[in-house]
This record gives C-alpha cells, sequence and structure tokens, in this order.
C-alpha cells in the first residue's frame, strides 16, 4: 500500500539543528526506540538524502512515528533505561563510571568533535566512540529514530542494508528504552 508521506512529514528547522518527523495519525507510543546512527559522528547526510531516508521508512514501517535529525554537532546517542556499563575496546577492562563520566564531560567541551581518550587500564588512546557499551551507544550529528519498533535481526538487516545505501554511509543500530 503506497502512503501519502509528503502530507505527513513536517519539517523543522531551529539553532539546534534540522529534523523531519512522521507522525501516523492511528500509530502508538511505546518505550522501546530503535535509533539509527552514523557511525561516523561528524556525517551529515544533504537534506535530500535525510528525506528520502524517512520516506522509505515510512513506506516499510508508516504506522511507526519516525524521524530524521541533524544536529549541528555530534551528540551522545545512548541506549536509555539499557545503558548498564562501559568497557575499554582495546583490554576489555570495565571503565569506573566516575572515569566515563569525566571523559564525557572533557568531550562536552568540544560539543563531542573531540572524542579521544587515555583509558587507565591499558593507558592507550583510544574513543569514546569505539568503547564497548554493554548495549549499543555511540555519537553521531545524524540520527532517525522509530518509536516502538522492535524487529526481528533478518528484517533489521534489510532495513540497514537499504539506509547505507540512501545515505551513502556506514550505520549503527541503537535500542533504547525509556
Amino acid at each position: 500500500m503506497q502512503r501519502n508521506t509528503e502530507q505527513k512529514i513536517v519539517e523543522e528547522t531551529s539553532s539546534k539543528g534540522y529534523k523531519l518527523r512522521y507522525s501516523p495519525g492511528d500509530g502508538y507510543y511505546s518505550s522501546d526506540e530503535l535509533r539509527i546512527i552514523t557511525a561516523d559522528p561528524p556525517f551529515e547526510p544533504s537534506k535530500s538524502k535525510q528525506r528520502q531516508a524517512i520516506e522509505f521508512l515510512i513506506s516499510e514501517l508508516g504506522e511507526y512515528h519516525i524521524k530524521s535529525i541533524l544536529a549541528t554537532h555530534p551528540q551522545f546517542v545512548d541506549p536509555g533505561e539499557n545503558f548498564e556499563s562501559v568497557a575499554c575496546n582495546l583490554c576489555g577492562e570495565p571503565l569506573k563510571m566516575d572515569d566515563w563520566q569525566e571523559f564525557m564531560s572533557t568531550a562536552h567541551e568540544s560539543k563531542f568533535h573531540e572524542l579521544s581518550i587515555l583509558p587507565k587500564c591499558c593507558d592507550k588512546e583510544t574513543s569514546l566512540n569505539k568503547l564497548t557499551y554493554s548495549w549499543q551507544a555511540g555519537f553521531s550529528k545524524y540520527r532517525l529514530s522509530i518509536i516502538g519498533f522492535n524487529p526481528n535481526e533478518n528484517k533489521l538487516a534489510k532495513l540497514m542494508d537499504q539506509l547505507e545505501k540512501i545515505l551513502e554511509t556506514n550505520l549503527k543500530v541503537i535500542r533504547a528504552k525509556y
């Protein structure tokens, strides 16, 4: 069934960035949110690519609330209540939350443009974006958000493959709960 997406996509521009929002009239809300971010934090798809991405998602998942958000700088995209722990991606040692929060505060000062850190565990440089989060998390200027969508892995893989082609970049999935 073809949906008339042009009438339902709302475009918003503000000092915080650019957003496309789709809300089906009979859609439902959920505490689950599937977030799709770029693997490269500063990547910015063009407005036409953003529109193509949200139109594709509406054609596949039109019963869900969908957002396409481009912020003015990279942001930490977390898994909400699913956030449990963080470990060093180089040695696997769990990071103390105080240390991680200090790294985050320092990165925040640069508006998350500088993500390099030096964990105490192995004293080797890595990135906040490369750490091992117990539930996937990351940094990105651009994200797609689908409320209430909890797909099986095959469906998700097909969607991700098509979205990577549309946006012309690698993507990461974050399953958030609120």
